[in-house]
């Protein structure tokens, strides 16, 4: 049931990744999925009461953010020294 939803809500992003994590290794999620009995609307409810909007400053480049953009676009770095690097 949490899996299909969460499969769902996935899809709403460009990436991501999702672990199994056996129940005799987590007992928290043990425990949840115990008192939940089926009924997944109040988990998947959110508990906090307002939003809060966070400003994001941009981080200058660093040393993988040319490998990134090569890995994403196939664009090597227009210096020819940088592009052998990479």
């Amino acid at each position: 049931m949490y899996l299909r939803r969460a499969k769902a809500l996935l899809q709403h992003f460009t990436q991501a990744q999702l672990l199994h994590i056996p129940r005799e290794m987590n007992t928290t999620a043990d425990e949840l999925a115990k008192d939940e009995k089926g009924d997944d609307k109040d988990i998947l409810t959110p508990v906090y009461d307002r939003l809060e909007v966070c400003e994001v400053t941009p981080v200058p480049e660093g040393w993988m953010d040319e490998i990134s953009r090569f890995l994403r676009e196939g664009e090597l770095p227009s210096d020819k020294h940088q592009a052998r690097k990479l």
